[in-house]
């Protein structure tokens, strides 16, 4: 069981956030089912939908890149330096 804060917010329980699935930052919903109401994990109703949150998110890639400069890019600059 949990309670509603003056703000309105409820914590939801680990054991049911892992079951759904349920990351900081999903989309849920609630829906009425005769005298109750239902959370509801909102998942995109086409790939583009999906795709729209991480558009902007991963810069492509230039040509000829090998995966090795990829991760480097991605990582934040070249991982041999760091070592």
């Amino acid at each position: 069981m949990s309670r509603v804060t003056t703000k309105g917010q409820v914590t939801i329980p680990k054991d049911i956030r892992d079951a759904l699935g349920l990351a900081p930052g999903t989309h849920v919903g609630f829906r009425k089912e005769g005298s109750k109401f239902v959370l509801v994990k909102e998942i995109g109703e086409t790939p583009d939908d999906y795709l729209a949150e991480w558009v902007g998110r991963v810069k492509p890639f230039e040509p000829n890149q090998t995966v090795d400069e990829m991760i480097d890019d991605m990582r934040g600059g070249k991982a041999r330096d760091r070592r």
